[in-house]
């Protein structure tokens, strides 16, 4: 039996959604993947420095970055601070701000695992032990994000004439890393979260499901944001801190969306459709 057509299959997979109380769901994981953003900032910003071999310049590009990302002096005088402050946040207070950090990945875990209608019969270590899995992988999405930036800014300075000429070829190779990796990202979750047997085909299709629909949005949330939003002027200083947990809410529903993609997916492979 064939797949049927897409729009049909897409169909499914949102009633599904909803059915599950996917909203719901989504926002559960927006709310403690807000509470773990700072822990994550941190452990970021010691991943790209050590790859940068310099501290100072990964806080100089992350807040440069979310700069543009979140609006607003608020919320970047929060993102500021939780930067400026990572010396103290060394030996067990880095390991307890890692370890509230698995929160977001837990519910997550338990989102993801509702989708595939898998039960949680995990042990607790091996359900943090996930956790910590995902920061680390969220972690490195950053740093491969940010380290191709670098390596831009790093063959401009060398050969700025001969990289210009190339501007164009650049440019797209920046956003296909960027893709890949959320690609890759979004598929290692799919894999690996659900308790349950995941072919490889299952997890790859909500994957690139999850990947482009999430770069997808990013863009459309940036022009959206630079050209038309006003959040500033109904909510003020806070502002920024609103536009962050709405994109945050946004993932998290494509994260939610994509793991019914590839459950279905699964199910269909099973099938033999």
């Amino acid at each position: 039996m064939r797949f049927r057509s897409a729009t049909t299959f897409l169909r499914e997979v949102w009633q599904s959604f909803s059915s599950r109380n996917g909203s719901l769901l989504a926002a559960a994981v927006s709310f403690y993947s807000f509470l773990s953003l700072f822990p994550l900032l941190l452990v970021a910003v010691g991943v790209l420095g050590y790859v940068l071999r310099s501290p100072a310049h990964a806080e100089e590009m992350l807040t440069r970055f979310l700069g543009k990302v979140v609006i607003g002096t608020t919320a970047m005088d929060m993102v500021a601070n939780v930067i400026h402050g990572r010396d103290a946040a060394t030996g067990i207070g880095l390991f307890l701000l890692v370890w509230s950090g698995m929160a977001a990945a837990l519910i997550l875990e338990q989102a993801i695992n509702l989708v595939w209608d898998a039960p949680l019969r995990r042990g607790y270590l091996k359900r943090r032990g996930l956790a910590l899995l995902i920061l680390v992988l969220v972690g490195v999405l950053i740093t491969v994000s940010f380290g191709v930036t670098a390596l831009l800014r790093i063959m401009r300075q060398i050969s700025p004439s001969y990289l210009s000429s190339f501007s164009i070829l650049w440019s797209i190779l920046g956003h296909l890393v960027a893709i890949i990796a959320s690609i890759a990202l979004f598929t290692v979750l799919y894999k690996i979260l659900p308790n349950a047997r995941v072919s490889f085909k299952a997890a790859l299709a909500g994957g690139l499901f999850g990947g482009l629909l999430w770069e997808a949005a990013k863009q459309i949330f940036t022009f959206y944001v630079v050209n038309y939003a006003s959040y500033t002027s109904v909510y003020g200083p806070l502002g920024g801190v609103i536009l962050l947990m709405v994109w945050i809410n946004y993932s998290s529903v494509i994260a939610v969306l994509g793991a019914g993609f590839a459950s279905h997916w699964g199910a269909r492979q099973e099938q033999g459709a």
